[in-house]
């Protein structure tokens, strides 16, 4: 408890000087583009740049079906010694009132008390996705309250190592999503100030949660340049149940991305 009692200060003391603007910082130039996707008969990807990322799902944090309090402490040790690097935690099915809250802020620092040397951050949980609430106006009543939204499950992202902001894919209007990931990014910013922003982003549309077509290649390399601009690198999903495309219009856009990335254009 006296762990919590101190992320709870040093947020309210690190929201004492964060502005409510949104903070388009230009991000760290060592971008990094992780690998998290299923698919099936999937080649190696790190030849091409890709970074493993560890996934620590919901279906593996919990022995049972009781997924209602935090996983043991003897079942997170378990785990991690299985897990090398960076690991993000997917947990969708808490809410985010005190009590999801404090259940998130225990579950990581169990994690992090287990392996100090590995870092860890949730998939989407801080900042709060919200498209339309993040593409509206800053000084609108509906911006702000989502910021307040955030700054409410700001502890989350403090006790992070790392911020995972979801981003995916909504709609057809790039202008809107571009916009929409800016306010993303800038929130996580805002919220955890010096944290490794790191956005997950799917080749797909996302339709309520559900598998929606497959984005057209323009709009996937606005994604990446745009992530390349503004986080400090971009994790991308997708593939569960899917086999490999080496041809796919998304893969060859991201191939030409990274051999951008590791040979740049003189400028």
């Amino acid at each position: 408890m006296e762990a919590l009692k101190k992320t709870w200060i040093l947020i309210f003391l690190l929201g004492c000087g964060v502005s409510n603007d949104r903070q388009q910082l230009p991000a760290n130039r060592n971008f990094i583009v992780w690998d998290a996707t299923l698919y099936q008969n999937k080649p190696d990807l790190q030849k091409y740049g890709l970074q493993s990322l560890t996934a620590l799902y919901a279906s593996s944090l919990w022995s049972g079906s009781d997924w209602t309090n935090p996983p043991s402490p003897q079942h997170v040790s378990s785990l991690l010694q299985q897990s090398p690097g960076t690991v993000f935690i997917d947990i969708e099915n808490w809410d985010t009132d005190n009590a999801g809250i404090q259940k998130y802020l225990e579950t990581i620092q169990s994690f992090q008390e287990f392996a100090p040397d590995l870092k860890f951050g949730y998939y989407g949980v801080s900042p709060i996705r919200d498209y339309w609430d993040a593409i509206s106006d800053p000084d609108s009543s509906k911006y702000k309250a989502w910021q307040a939204r955030n700054d409410a499950v700001a502890p989350i992202a403090v006790q992070s190592n790392i911020i995972f902001p979801s981003i995916y894919t909504f709609y057809p209007d790039q202008s809107g999503w571009k916009k929409y990931a800016i306010a993303q990014i800038s929130e996580a910013r805002r919220i955890a100030p010096g944290k490794p922003v790191y956005a997950f982003i799917w080749p797909r549309y996302e339709n309520n949660g559900a598998f929606g077509d497959y984005m057209p290649a323009d709009y996937w390399k606005m994604e990446l340049e745009t992530l390349r601009q503004y986080a400090d690198g971009v994790v991308i999903w997708g593939g569960w149940k899917e086999n490999w495309d080496d041809n796919a219009p998304w893969w060859v856009e991201t191939k030409n991305f990274l051999d951008e990335i590791r040979h740049p254009n003189p400028i």
